[in-house]
């Protein structure tokens, strides 16, 4: 699962001390608010770690293979891992409530969220950085 993000004078900020973006915002909060757990675990293995996982996808083929080796490695590690998360996750769903019960609360995050999928989460890629 992602790490818990840190708040830095009200405002959430990740290790590298920038704040999330938009969207990203919007959903982080929405699943710090959220009650139910269930619905929280599917926003993350369904939605945000699945949105990290695209920019991180992108930000590696962009990445110089030279000048960017170690910030590469990094990138391909936290692939890894955050994918075999995902799967543990979503395993953990599966014994808890059918899979048409996830999709119907994952359903209805992206609809409060406003997203069509998880690109629309604003974690913003890295091309042009």
């Amino acid at each position: 699962m992602a790490r818990p993000v840190a708040r830095t004078g009200g405002s959430r900020r990740d290790r590298t001390g920038c704040p999330p973006s938009g969207a990203t915002e919007r959903a982080l909060t929405l699943l710090e608010d959220e009650p139910d757990l269930e619905v929280v675990l599917a926003g993350m293995v369904e939605l945000v770690v699945p949105g990290m996982l695209l920019a991180y996808a992108d930000h590696e083929a962009a990445a110089s293979s030279v000048n960017e080796a170690p910030v590469r490695a990094v990138l391909e590690m936290a692939t890894v891992w955050e994918a075999r998360e995902v799967g543990r996750g979503r395993a953990l769903l599966q014994r808890r409530m059918p899979a048409a019960a996830v999709a119907e609360r994952v359903a209805a995050l992206r609809s409060r969220l406003g997203i069509a999928w998880e690109g629309d989460l604003g974690i913003p890629p890295a091309r042009g950085s």
